[in-house]
């Protein structure tokens, strides 16, 4: 407990101060599992933490616990060589600001749409062939995100050497559009969207749409295709489906009419892709 209302004071202003460095308060709450409420007594200097609340929060933001109660002009000259540096390279709130808000109102549109899906795309690399991989999209923690698998084997003629890539993404909601952003996990050497339209049918959860990608050779060329979401369920055999994914010709008779109606783009032909150049 603090022994006086002037150390009292100085850890309310110097909490203030050591929150600033973070997206919101609420992401700090989470952070440390303390209570909003309660923490926001500590912000406005009503209620002093116990011990414990006040190890857990100088253990999350790095000071001592004779630090947090000093003056908060001496308490700034403490912090600032490392926090000060930290904040100019921090993304900008305003951002994390705007995710939070797409992240709330993604939280029930998307819930439908949480399952195994084949996807179909036009390949960049291979040009002529059609890319069947796995995607999983999930809830965790309030946030919706999924990952994607690419099985590229070697019974393809144009793949000289069976490889799996993996990318990792979000995806939110936004005015009726889904937005789906990942990364490709192991190399992190490229990024790609999508933007997909919900199916409102009934009994259909296939969703389709456009995504901007670069290529994975060497010269990562930026390319979009029109690409299809092929639901499977919430409940699949993962090393089967993905024993299923591979590269396959355009004209290959594994891949349905109806997929390759979905992703070729008229009035190209079964074989072209949007190119930058």
């Amino acid at each position: 407990m603090a022994s006086n209302n002037n150390e009292s004071n100085n850890f309310s202003s110097n909490l203030k101060t050591l929150c600033s460095y973070y997206k919101s308060i609420s992401d700090v709450c989470r952070k440390t599992n303390i209570n909003r409420q309660q923490f926001n007594r500590y912000l406005n200097g009503n209620t002093f933490p116990s011990y414990s609340n006040l190890k857990t929060i100088c253990d999350f933001f790095g000071v001592d616990q004779e630090e947090i109660i000093k003056d908060p002009i001496e308490f700034k000259k403490i912090i600032s060589p490392v926090t000060e540096s930290k904040k100019i390279d921090d993304i900008p709130e305003g951002i994390f600001a705007y995710i939070d808000i797409l992240k709330n109102a993604s939280k029930h549109g998307l819930d439908r749409y949480c399952g195994y899906y084949y996807r179909y795309i036009l390949s960049g690399s291979f040009p002529g062939n059609i890319v069947k991989s796995l995607i999983k999209i999930y809830q965790k923690d309030g946030f919706f995100y999924y990952w994607h698998v690419e099985n590229l084997t070697s019974k393809s003629p144009v793949i000289k050497k069976s490889s799996r890539f993996r990318y990792d993404g979000v995806v939110f909601m936004v005015s009726e559009r889904i937005y789906m952003i990942e990364l490709e996990s192991k190399l992190k050497s490229t990024i790609s969207e999508t933007i997909m339209m919900p199916s409102y049918q009934h009994g259909n959860k296939n969703i389709s749409g456009i995504t901007c990608y670069s290529t994975s050779d060497i010269s990562h060329q930026p390319v979009s295709s029109r690409v299809l979401h092929e639901y499977l369920g919430d409940k699949i055999n993962i090393r089967q489906k993905l024993n299923e994914c591979d590269l396959f010709p355009t004209d290959s008779s594994a891949i349905s009419d109806d997929i390759k109606e979905a992703i070729f783009t008229p009035p190209l032909s079964p074989t072209d892709i949007l190119l930058t150049n």
